[in-house]
């Protein structure tokens, strides 16, 4: 029994969103599930990007619905908010630090 516990959560899926910096590259989905592997240490097969949407009507900001595994969810929901966060700090730089806080940066 544990044992089929144990694989359903596995297999669970969750729905996240994060808002990040637009626009968006075509190659968005696949960077975003090998930036999420890499933050994580989960399968990038198993980080989907299920839609991502205009904020009204600027295209530099951009919803990014994902579904992953609960935890996976949970931690990239915290981590897209945290600068100091492996995924902030990984390829999703750009997308994910606003852009006044990297020119603040580059001034000091």
């Amino acid at each position: 029994m544990a044992a089929a516990k144990a694989k359903a959560q596995a297999n669970a899926r969750a729905k996240g969103h994060i808002v990040v910096n637009g626009p968006l590259p075509t190659d968005f989905n696949e960077r975003f599930s090998q930036a999420v592997a890499q933050a994580t240490g989960t399968d990038a097969k198993k980080v989907t990007v299920t839609d991502s949407t205009v904020v009204q009507g600027d295209s530099d900001v951009v919803e990014v619905a994902f579904e992953a595994s609960p935890k996976v969810v949970k931690s990239v929901e915290t981590d897209a908010a945290d600068p100091d966060s492996k995924l902030a700090q990984g390829s999703l730089h750009s997308f994910l630090i606003a852009k006044d806080e990297d020119e603040k940066k580059d001034r000091l």
